[in-house]
């Protein structure tokens, strides 16, 4: 495998890559906060729901830009 080919997979620009981290720390909270979070109004699967969110809104984006 060529050292370079991690590159390939990379985020095609800044703000995608930024998408993405929101989405993985918005999954990662929502794992280790669970218990702390069944208080307030949406807990830990409001979380879920945004880092999905966060996860689809690049591609959503794209695909909309393209199409129109």
């Amino acid at each position: 495998m060529d050292a370079l080919a991690i590159f390939e997979l990379a985020p095609p620009d800044e703000w995608t890559a930024i998408f993405y981290l929101v989405a993985v720390a918005a999954f990662g909270l929502s794992a280790v906060s669970a218990p702390a979070l069944t208080k307030r109004v949406g807990g830990s699967i409001g979380l879920i729901g945004l880092g999905l969110g966060f996860y689809v809104f690049p591609t959503m984006w794209n695909a909309m830009r393209d199409a129109f």
